[in-house]
């Protein structure tokens, strides 16, 4: 998903340190709320959905790499922010 959908200048979500989804945001410049609403997703979907608090790293999709001979979803990435957040679904809504 995270290659095959997302754009170079995409941005990319996920639990630091824990299994859970990738959250792909298109765009490089979202508004903070939109971010912020992203983030709490990524920690909703990851281990750490029960905990209070959960730290989200954000990255360009060009400084995300898939791990050679990895699982699937294993990647390796740089250049990234960590954004601390409670995990949710917030504004998003189900389909």
């Amino acid at each position: 998903m995270t290659f095959r959908a997302a754009h170079r200048d995409d941005l990319w979500l996920h639990a630091r340190g824990r299994t859970g989804a990738h959250v792909v945001l298109h765009g490089e410049d979202p508004s903070s709320q939109v971010l912020a609403a992203a983030a709490a997703l990524a920690a909703y979907h990851s281990e750490g959905r029960t905990d209070t608090a959960v730290d989200v790293d954000v990255a360009v999709i060009r400084d995300i790499r898939k791990i050679s001979g990895g699982p699937p979803g294993r990647v390796t990435y740089r250049n990234h922010r960590t954004i601390r957040t409670a995990p949710g679904i917030g504004e998003w809504k189900r389909i």
